[in-house]
């Protein structure tokens, strides 16, 4: 687990960011699958190189959203501890 941000809106921005390339990435695989003259065969090692880079960055942002949610909820605390 990685050190609580400062920032977590800031962290799930650019993890969104990140995941938009990899979506990019596929769509550039899946172009040269259906308009290339390689073997489809010959994807598999780029295809299974963006789900894993597309399944970290799942985790990234799910982290990031507990960050977001942890924020709230110690602002919560701290307000009706003043209230």
């Amino acid at each position: 687990m990685q050190a609580k941000s400062r920032f977590p809106l800031g962290d799930a921005d650019n993890v969104q960011y990140r995941m938009k390339c990899g979506i990019d990435i596929l769509g550039a695989i899946q172009e040269a699958m259906g308009c290339g003259k390689n073997d489809i065969s010959n994807y598999t090692d780029a295809v299974y190189g963006v789900y894993d880079y597309l399944s970290s960055l799942n985790d990234e942002l799910r982290e990031s959203i507990e960050a977001c949610f942890e924020e709230e909820r110690e602002n919560a605390d701290k307000e009706e501890a003043v209230a």
